[in-house]
């Protein structure tokens, strides 16, 4: 059984550690580089959306965004061009409510005429309010 080395033994195994440091610095980077685990990729990963784990979350996330707007239907490509379509759910939407929709234009100009003879048009209504 060997004892403790003599103290000049062990200064001169330390010294010999410190001046290959640099050495030893290489063949890790070298191995970090051959397994594409750069240094610097490794400092990034402790940030939070650089994790393994994040980045699957988030292509997950995307992925089924995506499969969303596929599931949405084409607006320029309808079975009957006769009715009228709900865009979210792809289905022809109710009768009345056809009816209220595709009336809202016409409605909308009679209400801005009736607006515009009744009360833009009196000479009246740029007139002082009285007390």
């Amino acid at each position: 059984m060997r004892g403790r080395p003599p103290d000049s033994e062990i200064i001169h195994e330390l010294e010999g550690w410190v001046r290959t440091t640099h050495e030893r610095t290489r063949y890790v980077e070298a191995t970090f580089s051959m397994a594409d685990m750069m240094a610097e990729s490794r400092i990034s990963m402790r940030h939070k959306d650089l994790r393994p784990t994040e980045i699957r979350k988030s292509e997950g996330i995307v992925q089924k965004t995506m499969d969303a707007f596929l599931g949405f239907m084409d607006p320029f490509d309808i079975p009957d061009k006769d009715k009228l379509y709900c865009l979210s759910s792809g289905g022809p939407v109710d009768g009345l409510i056809e009816l209220d929709v595709l009336s809202a234009e016409e409605e909308g100009k009679q209400t801005k005429e009736k607006l515009i003879k009744e009360r833009l048009e009196k000479c009246d209504f740029f007139e002082a309010i009285s007390r």
